[in-house]
């Protein structure tokens, strides 16, 4: 099933150039709320959707829509997000919590009335300094979110950790990398082990060169971020990661030729991280996400979502 966004880039966002071909930033994050409700993310479009999808019939129905512009009318271009379910008593039940970020340093909540379909914004909270961020994830109610400002000092290098109780942030130093290079996403393991997706770059500035130097994944201790392991791919930019039940991995990258799909594993004994296989999908692979036996990800070169079987990924 593949839905195409036709969608006007009204304010001239710019491309982004990888291996001197452009895209822009079109649509660029997805999760499921149940096998047939999704909310996706327009960047250019600075839109959220909610939309109602029927994939024995391949079919959808957009159902409700955000246009990400507060209250002073400044537009704030979607990046990333993460939904969680907020039990409120039986009459409630209907309802999930929304965590949009903007690559900027803007955390926007909102409340997902699945009942009436409709997005419900409820605040938004300026994050503490001006990194911009790209990746999040909750996990034991707390919402991480990864800087990508070019860093090349780890006065820099927090990853900011956000307490979804009373919202108060703290920032957690990963160390020095060295190289210049922009946090993409990360997956918690487990516990004690956190995977860390790192582009390494050569110019913060956009342009109509090759950027990337090379990807890779860092295999991390947490919370006090001692390096396990490391792989790296020369001249691949990797965005977004997801795991599945089974304890593997997919990350969304591009090479100098195609889309991919990078599956993996962590080898929790010797604390290793284990390549399985990569797929070719739609050029420019972003946003993620599985629901049981569903794979979905979206595109910038296609302005599209796409959910396929997750077999196919095997």
């Amino acid at each position: 099933m593949k839905i195409i966004f036709d969608e006007k880039n009204e304010k001239k966002l710019e491309q982004i150039f990888l291996h001197k071909k452009g895209r822009y930033p079109s649509v660029t994050d997805i999760r499921f709320i149940n096998r047939n409700l999704i909310i996706v993310a327009h960047r250019y479009a600075y839109k959220l959707y909610l939309i109602n999808i029927d994939i024995d019939k391949n079919s959808y129905k957009i159902l409700d829509t955000y246009k990400t512009i507060d209250e002073k009318n400044k537009i704030h271009f979607c990046e990333s997000f993460e939904i969680v379910y907020i039990p409120k008593g039986i009459e409630k039940e209907d309802i999930y919590q929304l965590y949009v970020i903007f690559f900027s340093n803007v955390l926007w909540i909102f409340d997902v009335n699945i009942k009436s379909y409709k997005f419900i914004s409820k605040k938004i909270i300026i994050l503490h300094n001006q990194n911009t961020y790209h990746g999040m994830k909750i996990y034991n109610n707390k919402l991480y979110l990864s800087p990508s400002n070019m860093l090349t000092s780890n006065k820099s290098n927090n990853i900011l950790e956000i307490d979804l109780l009373n919202y108060t942030q703290k920032y957690l130093n990963i160390g020095d990398i060295k190289d210049n290079y922009r946090l993409k996403d990360i997956l918690f393991i487990n516990h004690n082990l956190i995977l860390i997706i790192i582009n390494y770059k050569t110019n913060i500035k956009l342009s109509k060169d090759n950027q990337i130097t090379k990807g890779g994944f860092a295999l991390f201790t947490f919370p006090n971020f001692i390096l396990l392991d490391k792989i790296e791919f020369h001249h691949v930019h990797f965005d977004k990661i997801i795991n599945d039940k089974n304890n593997n991995f997919y990350i969304s990258g591009q090479d100098e030729f195609n889309g991919k799909i990078y599956k993996g594993t962590i080898d929790l004994v010797h604390q290793k991280i284990i390549i399985l296989k990569d797929f070719i999908v739609d050029d420019f692979p972003h946003g993620l996400d599985i629901y049981e036996d569903l794979f979905a990800y979206t595109s910038y070169d296609t302005n599209s979502l796409t959910i396929e079987d997750l077999s196919k990924f095997t």
